[in-house]
């Protein structure tokens, strides 16, 4: 998502999958079909899946501020993704 965000994707090429990582833990992973595999999503599909759910944890999340003060995160429809 952003570069301050808390959430993020990282693609594992050698091992066919997209992790969904929230603040260093991992929420969610997508593994998605290799060149001699089937039964997965392509990588496309797992892809979007990834996007998507990075960006419902995103949107959803409150922040706390300093002082105790929970707000909404702002919008977020510029996001842009960080695959490291």
């Amino acid at each position: 998502m952003n570069n301050d965000s808390d959430t993020y994707i990282c693609d594992c090429p050698t091992s066919g999958m997209f992790r969904v990582m929230y603040r260093g833990s991992c929420v969610a992973i997508f593994n998605y079909c290799g060149e001699d595999e089937s039964g997965f999503f392509t990588e496309k599909q797992a892809k979007k899946l990834a996007n998507k759910l990075a960006r419902k944890i995103e949107k959803s999340t409150i922040i706390e501020t300093e002082k105790g003060i929970k707000k909404l995160r702002p919008d977020l429809s510029a996001a842009t993704l960080f695959f490291g």
